[in-house]
């Protein structure tokens, strides 16, 4: 188990932290105020003394935690200020599926619209999203604003996330809506195999 104060100490430790990229805290039974120490650390302003370009970390995996959605609302005020991370990992994290409740994921939205972040690659793998109250939240975030476009290739609303993964319990049509790869060339769309269509 990953105490509360070796959680704390870790994330002083990693708000000065210019050289780590990749932090792996999967199955560590992070909790809501974990998520409040991470994203303390993912707030602070760090810069390369050389050119003044962002540093610290550029891959977050909590997979497995149990951030549920009062984390992922936590996470997501790191989220919004932080200007290094690309990749972040919150699959199995309980996250998102009180369809009564959407401040947290309304924030994360909001948090993955910020001009300035340059995360462009997210997991919700294995959380039960509630259908449709949480996945319209995360649809209308991610999808381009022109629906004629089903290829994404001319991206409107956020153009910055690259890669999204969903769990393949969600209906066949919102999986397909939040479950998306772009190229790095012409920014084509391709979707993962082996969901089934419901």
């Amino acid at each position: 188990m990953f105490s509360a104060w070796r959680r704390a100490a870790l994330c002083r430790g990693l708000r000065t932290n210019l050289t780590l990229r990749q932090l792996h805290l999967p199955y560590c039974k992070i909790d809501e105020r974990g998520a409040a120490a991470l994203a303390d650390m993912l707030s602070a302003d760090k810069r390369n003394p050389n050119d003044g370009s962002p540093a610290g970390l550029t891959f977050l995996n909590l997979q497995g935690n149990r951030l549920g959605d009062q984390g992922l609302q936590n996470l997501s005020r790191g989220l919004a200020l932080n200007k290094a991370l690309v990749k972040l990992n919150l699959a199995d994290n309980m996250i998102g599926t009180n369809p009564d409740d959407l401040a947290a994921v309304k924030e994360f939205a909001d948090a993955l619209m910020v001009t300035g972040p340059v995360l462009e690659d997210v997991s919700l793998n294995y959380n039960h999203l509630a259908v449709p109250a949480v996945t319209d939240i995360l649809t209308e975030c991610l999808k381009p604003k022109d629906r004629s476009d089903p290829e994404g290739i001319k991206r409107g609303q956020n153009p910055r996330i690259k890669k999204f993964e969903v769990d393949t319990d969600l209906p066949g049509e919102v999986y397909d809506l939040l479950n998306f790869t772009i190229s790095g060339k012409g920014g084509k769309k391709g979707k993962k195999a082996g969901k089934k269509k419901k």
